[in-house]
């Protein structure tokens, strides 16, 4: 998507959400994905890796990566 279509898609996500519609979604920006969910699974090869918080998923993909601590 363009950043017109992120803004769009990001808008209608929030709205959907308002109104209690449980929305399933896959992004590989991670930081995008922690600020329009409140639940957050990563997969890696198909399978589940970790699942928490959608605010902790920057920290979690990081230490999946080798990349903090």
């Amino acid at each position: 998507l363009d950043p017109a279509g992120f803004d769009l898609v990001d808008s209608l996500v929030e709205e959907l959400s308002a109104q209690g519609v449980t929305v399933v979604m896959a992004s590989h920006i991670v930081d995008r994905a922690g600020a329009l969910c409140e639940r957050a699974l990563l997969l890696d090869k198909g399978l589940v890796r970790w699942e928490g918080a959608a605010h902790e998923i920057g920290r979690a993909w990081g230490v999946l990566h080798g990349r903090a601590a």
